[in-house]
């Protein structure tokens, strides 16, 4: 018997019909040849040649892909992966002549000619890469009508959701099955079904299908991966390290690194213990963490160092921490096997998990950088976004990490969240001070679909009505503020007048122009102004090549981060010539900057 299957479009089909649609739909078609695709993040109109060729844009193995490829060679499959973000990156750092639409779908269909594959699968994580999605499904579709299929994080998302499912599927009219969670086996097991029982529905799992006529059937029984799936790492070898450094960005730690390493990416564990309200990994992975074998772990890892040389990776994980007798094991096999890769959690760790036992293992094994899981630092707020840490946790984590200076710590703050008052969030900054840790990335609440506080704001009236496609990253180089200082040079958030916005009534809650004044005040506060206090070498050395970063990658105009990088340079007695004098240019072409340096006593 079929179990737990559903026919959400339209309800009234039964299963039997849904299998005669299935066999009419496919026909003879056989899937023997496959061909995966990463899309671009980000489409022509969100792409700006000037943040790619400073190496700003995120550029990630697609990890999903990998291991999708190897369980389809497992079953005797010919697959071929073609990642056009990593292309389009290259191109845009190689050629002289750049044109987004050519690089992008030229390449699409010479690669297409050359493997003549029978079905193509594309990836999608991000809300912000669904427009790139679009285009380059409408324009296979319109050369070539291959059958396709989606899945990914964003494709789960948006169909799980019943406010942007119908809106999502209509605006994808042109893929013919959408697959949800965890694909890989699901999706091998489609493709067998395909080529060796089309009258067997039995093994079709977490799937919507758009029938020959244009219906659309959802089967939602789900196979979770585990075991000996978890252990097959992915196809590195279809997605080599050599350009995913070099010109563009993995994690947050690349500026500890040689401008020569060679970066990638491995995930140990699938899966989070928490169940934040704003986080959708508990409906992708599912409710329970799921870990590979620690050896498995440790041979990819050897694999990426010893074939491709890659010098870092960037662990992937939701929950690295998750079992910290396996953590511990881990890393200190990395150090016993000489794995001779550093490594970082830039997907952040959670603090209760944090020992001095986990900590010491994780440097010796190769860490040189973490994020903590923090977001708010007053009781009440995590309390209601469900967060799995308190003030103590924070503090303690805090404690711990600072007795070890080699790894960069950065703390993961949030702001915005539903009738979150001022008062909330200077407890926030009050922890935050407390804890004085390296860095702290604050970003204002964007909920994103098919996550409990997407779904409860919108029943609350509190989301403006977008597309799918318009849901994208407030921060990052993709994200709405990003885009606003492309258009403005002098458009830097450090300008406006944000030192007294703690000096209203803090029973209030901000307004949206008042978050942009509370995430200018924080970031300087807990950010800027206390460079002026570190006296420990390491941690100097750390923040001045951050801030050389900043100043010469993200921010070039403010002289803001020249003033703090002279004021390291000094402590360091390094050569700081140039950013005292760009200091110096800066103010003298825009006295608007003079004037807040004067504001903020720094001339």
């Amino acid at each position: 018997m079929l179990k737990n299957i559903s026919f959400k479009f339209p309800i009234e089909e039964d299963i039997e019909l849904f299998r005669q649609s299935f066999i009419k739909t496919i026909g003879e078609q056989k899937f023997q040849k496959i061909l995966l695709i990463n899309p671009p993040d980000g489409d022509i109109e969100m792409f700006n040649l000037e943040t790619a060729k400073l190496k700003r844009y995120p550029n990630y193995p697609p990890y999903g892909l990998g291991i999708i490829s190897n369980q389809l060679l497992k079953r005797g499959y010919d697959v071929e992966i073609l990642n056009l973000n990593d292309h389009l990156l290259t191109q845009a750092n190689e050629v002289e002549k750049f044109d987004y639409n050519k690089i992008v779908f030229e390449h699409l269909n010479e690669r297409i000619k050359k493997f003549s594959p029978d079905l193509i699968g594309l990836t999608c994580m991000f809300t912000m890469t669904h427009k790139s999605l679009k285009n380059v499904v409408d324009h296979i579709y319109k050369e070539f009508k291959i059958p396709m299929a989606v899945g990914g994080v964003h494709i789960t998302n948006s169909i799980q959701s019943e406010i942007t499912k119908e809106q999502f599927i209509n605006d994808l009219k042109n893929v013919n099955y959408f697959f949800l969670f965890e694909s890989e086996i699901a999706f091998a097991d489609f493709i067998n079904t395909i080529n060796n029982s089309k009258g067997n529905i039995e093994f079709l799992r977490q799937i919507v299908f758009r029938d020959i006529d244009g219906k659309l059937f959802e089967i939602d029984d789900r196979v979770v991966p585990s075991g000996e799936d978890l252990d097959i790492s992915p196809n590195h070898s279809m997605m080599p390290a050599n350009n995913f450094g070099k010109y563009g960005k993995i994690g947050s730690f690349a500026y500890l690194k040689k401008s020569d390493a060679k970066f990638s990416t491995v995930l140990s564990n699938r899966g989070c213990r928490a169940s934040c309200t704003f986080c959708s990994v508990r409906n992708f992975n599912g409710k329970k963490v799921r870990a590979r074998s620690v050896q498995s772990v440790i041979d990819e890892l050897l694999y990426l160092r010893h074939e491709q040389d890659v010098d870092h990776i960037m662990f992937l994980d939701d929950d690295l921490l998750y079992d910290r007798k396996r953590a511990i094991e881990l890393f200190t096999q990395m150090d016993k096997q000489d794995v001779n890769i550093t490594w970082d959690a830039s997907n952040g760790i959670i603090c209760s998990a944090i020992t001095e036992e986990v900590i010491e293992s994780a440097y010796k094994g190769g860490c040189i950088g973490v994020y903590l899981g923090m977001e708010s630092g007053n009781p009440q707020i995590l309390k209601q976004i469900r967060k799995p840490g308190t003030v103590k946790n924070f503090l303690n984590a805090a404690e711990i990490l600072k007795k070890y200076p080699h790894i960069n710590t950065r703390v993961l703050l949030m702001i915005g969240f539903p009738n979150e008052t001022f008062s909330n969030i200077y407890d926030t900054v009050k922890v935050s001070l407390e804890m004085d840790l390296d860095w702290y990335q604050v970003s204002p609440l964007q909920p994103l679909p098919n996550t409990p506080i997407f779904d409860q704001m919108s029943s609350d009236g509190l989301l403006s009505e977008q597309k799918t496609s318009e849901v994208k990253y407030i921060g990052g180089s993709y994200g709405g503020n990003r885009k606003a200082a492309e258009k403005d040079k002098n458009a830097e958030a450090l300008l406006g007048n944000f030192m007294n916005v703690f000096s209203s009534n803090l029973n209030d809650v901000p307004s949206k122009d008042q978050i942009r004044d509370v995430w200018s005040y924080m970031n300087y506060t807990l950010n800027y102004e206390r460079l002026k206090k570190i006296e420990n070498p390491i941690k100097i050395e750390q923040a001045q090549k951050y801030l050389e970063y900043i100043a010469n990658i993200v921010a070039p105009n403010d002289p803001i981060v020249w003033y703090y990088l002279d004021h390291l340079e000094t402590k360091l007695k390094k050569d700081n010539s140039k950013s005292k004098q760009k200091v110096l240019n800066i103010i003298k072409d825009n006295p608007n900057w003079k004037s807040k340096l004067s504001e903020l006593n720094l001339i």
